[in-house]
């Protein structure tokens, strides 16, 4: 009996060693206070570092962060048009939706601009001190900006450091200053002439170096610790289920993965070929093609409006194809405004001469051009927006008959859209690779519509330097004969990025 009970003793000490040395150490060990780290998700807001941080780390893709930041800067734009309107309660929500798409330091310059138009001065300075994380252009401004709003709270002293920190980084308006309403309050302390002048004295010490203050540690999602700030040691519980879709991840075998995305290799994201033909990598994406709701004079055509998915990333012209490129390719130049010059849109080209260009261009350049798809076309046109135009300011963008002279002009002199192409409402209308059929948005596929198999007609986009205002809509279409020429049409090329 003794015996036995030994070597129940010796068994159990065997049990302890072999396979207490087994237990995976990669898990937490609760006894000593280990727990698993999980990726914390901050609460929506749009004035917090750690809200901001966890938006740009969701995006891991570069074509996704390209996507969005070209619609972040078009919100951005209309924003800022509603500022110089002095609608800054407007202003601030479109900004509001250009960070929903990707926070931007220009953004947040701009956000913080409206935030004190409207008195939320506390706002304000964190949407500035946000603007300078995120290293938002002339930083001097971006300070001056925090002292001033420091001062309107009657925060004396913390007006005289950003006032300093902006001096320290370029600022230089100081008559500006001494009569800035926003810095009165600085103003009025009875040190102010001796503060100021050693501020902007040659001889102080300057600094561009960024001194975190303690007051800005927790803003910026850290911890105070020995007069200095310092990132925060995270240890919380393991990740949840119900969180894991939250973090764009799949939820497999009991824990949260990240989701396996197979993305096409991009070499670069321009391209400019043998002839001179600029081309933009255009992401993959998906938009609203068709009539947007908030317009009321479209035709049958462009209804109804209907979600579609470019499935692969492509290259599109920059512009469209000039007189110089077709003379180059073709030996020869239809257009009617020869006058206008080398760098003017070719037109009097029919969709069949441009099929004989692409023939042609494609045994040189060892490349598949060919013309876009009518949803290709209005996905590029409109580079995120849901409007009307792809902007406000319809003369910024497009030649049309209010502005045109009756005449194409140069390419690229009207401003971009948010994919950076130019001129793609007006000038000239463009070929679409696509058959016409005035339903077919009824029964378009969701994925890379490619057109009716057959008709009698080809798709024309863009509107050209002779339409009206109403017709310079990104959904506007309209059919012509494949063999048709005409002054006002022309053409822009697309290949394929895989």
């Amino acid at each position: 009996m003794k015996i036995h009970k030994l070597y129940l003793y010796l068994g159990a000490i065997f049990f302890v060693l072999f396979f207490g040395s087994c237990v995976d150490k990669s898990k937490p060990n609760i006894q000593s206070g280990e727990v698993a780290k999980k990726e914390e998700i901050p609460s929506k807001d749009y004035l917090s570092i750690p809200w901001v941080n966890f938006q740009l780390n969701q995006l891991k893709s570069d074509s996704t962060k390209y996507t969005l930041q070209r619609q972040a800067k078009e919100l951005d734009e209309q924003g800022f048009a509603l500022y110089k309107k002095k609608k800054d309660k407007e202003a601030v929500t479109l900004y509001e939706k250009s960070i929903d798409s990707y926070p931007l330091g220009e953004t947040y310059y701009n956000y913080g601009n409206s935030l004190s138009n409207i008195d939320r001065l506390e706002d304000s300075i964190k949407a500035y001190k946000i603007a300078r994380y995120l290293n938002a252009p002339k930083p001097e401004f971006v300070l001056y900006n925090i002292a001033c709003s420091y001062s309107r709270l009657n925060q004396v002293e913390m007006s005289y450091k950003y006032l300093t920190k902006a001096v320290d980084n370029g600022y230089k308006a100081f008559d500006y200053i001494k009569n800035d309403s926003d810095m009165a309050n600085t103003r009025k302390d009875p040190n102010w002439n001796n503060r100021f002048k050693e501020i902007i004295s040659p001889s102080r010490k300057k600094s561009k170096e960024e001194i975190v203050e303690k007051e800005d540690c927790e803003f910026l999602g850290k911890v105070w610790s020995e007069n200095s700030c310092k990132e925060k040691k995270i240890t919380i519980s393991k990740t949840e289920k119900e969180n894991c879709e939250i973090l764009g991840k799949v939820w497999s075998e009991s824990s949260c993965k990240e989701k396996e995305i197979t993305e096409v290799k991009i070499e670069k994201e321009n391209f400019t070929n043998s002839i001179g033909m600029e081309f933009v990598l255009i992401p993959a994406g998906e938009f609203m093609m068709g009539c947007s709701e908030e317009e009321n004079k479209c035709f049958d055509s462009e209804k109804p409006a209907h979600k579609v998915r470019i499935t692969k990333p492509f290259y599109m012209g920059k512009f469209e194809v000039t007189q110089g490129q077709w003379k180059a390719v073709m030996g020869t130049n239809p257009s009617n405004y020869k006058d206008c010059g080398d760098n003017c849109p070719v037109e009097q080209v029919s969709w069949n001469d441009v099929q004989e260009f692409i023939k042609k261009l494609n045994s040189k350049e060892g490349k598949k051009y060919r013309l876009p798809t009518e949803a290709e076309w209005e996905y590029v046109a409109r580079a995120g927006t849901t409007t009307k135009y792809y902007s406000n300011d319809l003369d910024s963008i497009a030649w049309y008959d209010k502005n045109s002279g009756r005449k194409t002009h140069p390419v690229g002199q009207k401003k971009p859209n948010a994919f950076g192409l130019y001129d793609m409402s007006g000038n000239v209308s463009e070929w679409c690779e696509d058959w016409y059929h005035g339903g077919y948005y009824g029964e378009s596929p969701s994925n890379d519509p490619a057109g009716p198999s057959s008709s009698s007609n080809r798709v024309l986009r863009g509107g050209s330097w002779y339409y009206s205002v109403d017709l310079m809509r990104s959904s506007y279409r309209i059919k012509y004969s494949p063999d048709l020429r005409s002054y006002g049409i022309g053409f822009r090329l697309l290949f394929s990025a895989d």
